[in-house]
C-alpha cells in the first residue's frame, strides 16, 4: 500500500528531480516534475525543468511554453530568463530572446551569458 504524497514531501521529491536531472535521466525528472506539480501546481522550478527536458528532447514548443510559465512564476530569476532567451535564440527569434536578455541584465547587469546573448541578437 502507498502512502498518499502531501506537500511536506515537495522538497524530497525535488531533491529527487534535481538528480534525475543531473544524470539525464529525462523520463524519471519528468515524473518526478508532475509529481511535485500535483501538489503544487504554479511550482516555477519544476517548470524550468521541464523546460530544459522539453529542449533535450527536441520539443521546443513544448520547452517553449514551461520556460514562459518558469518565467512569469518568477521573474527575479535569471536562469529562468536566460532559458527562454536562449530558446528563443535557437529558433531564431532574435527580438524575444533579446528582451529576455536585456531582463536578466536587469536582473544583474554584470551577467556574462545575458551580455553574450545581447550580442548574438544582434549579429542575427
Amino acid at each position: 500500500m502507498s502512502e498518499k504524497t502531501n506537500a511536506t514531501d515537495i522538497p524530497a521529491l525535488a531533491t529527487q528531480m534535481h538528480a534525475a536531472f543531473a544524470q539525464q535521466q529525462w523520463e524519471k525528472c519528468e515524473q518526478l516534475c508532475l509529481q511535485i506539480e500535483a501538489l503544487e501546481p504554479a511550482n516555477a522550478e519544476t517548470a524550468n525543468v521541464r523546460g530544459i527536458v522539453a529542449s533535450q528532447m527536441g520539443d521546443a514548443r513544448s520547452a517553449e511554453q514551461y520556460f514562459v510559465r518558469a518565467v512569469n512564476g518568477s521573474p527575479e530569476r535569471i536562469d529562468f530568463q536566460l532559458n527562454l532567451g536562449r530558446l528563443y535564440l535557437q529558433q531564431g527569434l532574435a527580438e524575444d530572446a533579446l528582451h529576455r536578455f536585456q531582463a536578466a541584465l536587469q536582473l544583474k547587469s554584470s551577467d556574462l551569458t545575458a551580455a553574450l546573448g545581447m550580442g548574438q541578437c544582434l549579429l542575427q
